[in-house]
């Protein structure tokens, strides 16, 4: 494949080695990823494209430099650069107060022991804010944020009190992200749309970047997928500034070109110096994660994760190299992008499927059941074992020794047991720190049965609920229905099965009210990947 590009006529295929390419479609098939899309810049500014895949589970059509993907938190990058872009025009720097950018308007951020919060803190995650507004109560689990309206972020963040100091800690803030975009339109009386297309898009003549897909261009669009089962699209009806755009890996190579400095927009150096210290090798920048690798290489990148899409976009002024890798699945594409950019930083290894004796595989092939667990299927192909539980792929087991197995992807190990009783008959699944045992059985146990309930009998439900991990829920009962709201995270749909059980259909969990010798409700105790954690009600 020959791409006219800047810098000349270039070849596509000498840029990625035999062993990245096996690598990359050996993880599609592992990981249920229909396609992936790059683009990449090399030291000389050239760029390439690499395709691979399908824009969709259904594998009608190829993916190429032009599929449209959700870029989701990359989006935080474009906010960065655009508050870069308007400093001088308006007078501001890192260090001034959001409330001075917003002025008079009904908005305001709170001061947390007299110290205001400045743009800097906003940008880099540390003004204090949550990361998610607590009043987020979608009507679509699936599409989280697509009616969340101003009205609601206004009656939030004027209400909220941060549980610490600007500048005190790194909390990573999509509700911080939402005001930024919020103040960029309050500060220029444009909307945020607008304002991208004028200072980013526009210049740079990245005709394949907005959040709404024209009608000529939906089918170019890739389609999400989760554990080869298709997502819905995330759509933000009201708010900006957080993960709302769509985007290809060929206008991506173009603003990549704009962070190096060698296209289009000046001065962006600003947004890329180190203004957080995280840990001794990473810091943020102005909505810049930065990387010191051991050889001194800083990678300066950001990743982005909406129901089914996956990316990540990295660039190193050390080397000039960028990369940015877009994927429709569920699948983390980090390492990929910094490997492209830096060949030290490893890629994630892959599970290896052991071939095993046909007498192993016969003892230790089936189903598996937890109480609080989906069903885990032990099954064989081709001479190998591999492990799925319900719901996910099946991966790939690792031969260990005797009955033991692993697989590196997800960190775990399995052994089986028969229990003196002459078969395998346990599964004991170690992940986490946790261990989770699983019994045989020949018949697949019946997911959870939803009941019917009262909106009044819904609502003895509602409250607040806490940890001593320090973490809470806020049960909600509203229009016949009960949501749960962990900390940090959106609320989402909780179905009653009987027995003051409930269970949740957007993952796989579940929890148990406890009550006291009145019949009072006094606890819940949530059920999740083997562990168990209680909270009380307050």
């Amino acid at each position: 494949m020959l791409l006219v590009l800047p810098g000349g006529v270039y070849d596509a295929e000498a840029q990625l080695s035999p062993q990245l390419k096996d690598h990359i479609q050996d993880r599609m098939v592992i990981e249920d990823i229909p396609g992936i899309s790059i683009s990449l810049i090399d030291e000389y500014g050239e760029s390439t494209f690499h395709s691979f895949g399908h824009t969709s589970l259904e594998k009608t059509k190829q993916v190429d430099e032009h599929t449209l993907y959700e870029i989701g938190s990359i989006t935080k990058t474009f906010t960065g650069t655009l508050f870069v872009l308007l400093m001088d025009e308006y007078g501001f720097d890192f260090e001034t107060p959001v409330n001075t950018l917003l002025g008079d308007d009904e908005l305001q951020l709170p001061d947390t022991n007299g110290q205001a919060i400045t743009l800097k803190q906003m940008m880099t995650h540390t003004s204090g804010l949550p990361r998610l507004p607590g009043n987020m109560s979608p009507a679509d689990d699936n599409d989280p944020y697509k009616d969340y309206t101003i009205k609601q972020l206004i009656e939030y963040v004027n209400q909220v009190q941060p549980e610490r100091a600007p500048g005190e800690g790194f909390e990573y803030s999509n509700l911080a992200y939402m005001v930024l975009g919020y103040t960029a339109e309050v500060l220029t009386g444009n909307t945020y749309d607008n304002l991208i297309r004028e200072y980013i898009t526009q210049p740079l003549e990245m005709n394949e970047t907005f959040r709404e897909v024209p009608a000529h261009l939906v089918s170019y669009k890739a389609l999400g997928s989760i554990f080869g089962q298709p997502a819905a699209d995330w759509n933000m009806d009201e708010i900006r500034g957080l993960g709302e755009i769509r985007s290809s890996t060929h206008d991506m190579a173009l603003y990549m070109h704009a962070q190096l400095g060698t296209l289009g927009i000046p001065d962006l150096d600003t947004a890329h110096q180190f203004l957080y210290e995280m840990d001794e090798s990473r810091h943020m920048g102005f909505s810049w994660f930065l990387d010191t690798l051991e050889d001194g290489d800083e990678l300066i990148g950001h990743g982005g994760g909406t129901g089914g899409f996956r990316t990540y976009a990295v660039f190193s002024k050390v080397s000039g190299k960028a990369a940015v890798v877009f994927s429709n699945s569920n699948s983390d594409m980090r390492d990929i992008a910094m490997h492209l950019v830096n060949d030290s930083f490893e890629l994630r290894p892959l599970p290896v499927a052991s071939e095993i004796g046909k007498e192993i595989i016969a003892q230790l092939t089936g189903m598996y059941t937890n109480p609080d667990l989906p069903l885990f299927t032990i099954l064989e192909r081709e001479g190998s074992l591999y492990g799925q539980l319900e719901g996910q792929p099946p991966l790939p087991l690792e031969h260990m020794e005797e009955y033991r197995f692993k697989n590196v992807t997800v960190g775990a190990e399995m052994e089986f047991s028969d229990l003196g009783e002459g078969v395998m008959n346990q599964l004991t699944l170690k992940q986490g720190g946790a261990e989770m045992i699983f019994m045989r059985t020949q018949t697949a146990p019946e997911g959870p049965v939803l009941i019917e309930m009262s909106a009044a009998e819904l609502e003895e439900y509602a409250g607040e609920y806490s940890s001593q991990m320090g973490l809470s829920y806020t049960i909600s009962a509203a229009e016949g229905t009960l949501s749960a709201r962990l900390t940090g995270q959106p609320a989402a749909t909780v179905y009653p099965q009987g027995d003051d059980r409930f269970f949740y259909k957007v993952v796989v969990a579940s929890m148990q009210f406890e009550r006291n010798s009145s019949g009072e409700l006094t606890a819940l105790v949530l059920n999740q990947g083997g562990q168990q954690i209680k909270f009380e009600k307050q």
